[in-house]
């Protein structure tokens, strides 16, 4: 972990919280505050003495009894439906890539089939002649 020279005084922390820094203050704030736990506290602590602290608060708190499972309209939610894993040729064509999905393969072969035709058209005396023609 850097060990950090400068920390942010309640001033700044307070700016920050309640959104009125500017920009490139705000970037080196967080990117400070991402590796110093005692800013990143003071940048929490001003988060929720601001006006927009009761309103963290109850996410926060409606957020935890989600995830804790307590929430009635979590208990109200039919059961989830089990998703299928995908078959064997579902694989194989994801994993063949973009060539093989949409109009790329009819386009493919139809190329690979003039390029055909036009290799063994030498069988037929006018065939190269013929497709030289204007129309």
């Amino acid at each position: 972990m850097t060990a950090h020279r400068h920390h942010l005084d309640a001033a700044v922390a307070t700016r920050y919280a309640s959104g009125e820094l500017p920009e490139p203050d705000s970037w080196q704030v967080e990117r400070h505050v991402e590796g110093c736990g005692a800013c990143a506290a003071r940048v929490s602590a001003a988060a929720r003495a601001s006006t927009a602290g009761p309103t963290l608060a109850a996410v926060r708190s409606a957020l935890l009894a989600e995830v804790a499972g307590l929430s009635p309209a979590r208990q109200e939610t039919a059961p989830p439906v089990p998703v299928r894993p995908p078959g064997r040729w579902t694989r194989l064509r994801w994993t063949a890539g973009p060539a093989l999905r949409g109009p790329r393969l009819p386009a493919v072969a139809g190329v690979c089939l003039v390029a055909l035709v036009l290799a063994h058209g030498g069988a037929f005396p006018q065939a190269r002649t013929a497709l030289l023609l204007p129309s």
